[in-house]
């Protein structure tokens, strides 16, 4: 399981990466363009955030995608899909107060860990000039929950997988798809 994550995280990221040189080289035609601003911090957390954010949300999928018959029997465990996107109906907020305490909390949680780490940093100074700041202590912890939260879910989804394969003609439960990534399948 997590050999398919990693190789299609792969295939995306240099797909990405290909559209992102474009779009700066094509942005800097019209406006002036810089990543000058980018601090050291930024160059590592970024990537740090966006594979182990890749990681678990591709988990959530691999865990929903195992668990259901057909594309339109997700029901309840489909929701479980939207959950790591629901910081960006924030986002403004989150840019705009990044220091709230529920913006801080929500960023050790791991569903919202990528979303919510990166649009606070993105939004505040990494280093104290008077202005508000992301602390490197709440980084380092965020990392750290995000991937222990990735790992834990890669191994359920890993159990859950095992198991929704072998199941053919219904789509499972939420109790059931607890059971079957607790690996109990009775």
């Amino acid at each position: 399981m997590a050999g398919k994550m990693i190789g299609l995280g792969l295939s995306g990221l240099i797909q990405v990466t290909a559209w992102s040189a474009t779009a700066y080289f094509v942005a800097g035609m019209f406006m002036p363009v810089s990543l000058a601003e980018l601090t050291l911090m930024h160059w590592i957390c970024y990537p740090l955030y966006f594979i182990l954010g890749y990681l678990f949300i591709a988990s959530i999928y691999g865990t929903v995608g195992a668990s259901i018959k057909d594309i339109h029997s997700g029901g309840a465990v489909g929701f479980a899909g939207i959950i790591p996107y629901i910081p960006m109906m924030f986002s403004a907020v989150i840019v705009q107060k990044p220091d709230l305490l529920w913006v801080r909390l929500a960023g050790f949680f791991p569903p919202f860990t990528p979303g919510v780490m990166l649009l606070r940093i993105g939004a505040t100074p990494l280093v104290s000039e008077g202005a508000q700041f992301v602390p490197a202590w709440e980084i380092a912890v965020s990392l750290l929950s995000l991937a222990l939260g990735t790992f834990l879910m890669m191994r359920f989804a890993t159990k859950v997988f095992e198991v929704g394969m072998l199941m053919t003609g219904k789509s499972a439960s939420l109790r059931e798809l607890w059971r079957w990534g607790r690996g109990r399948t009775r």
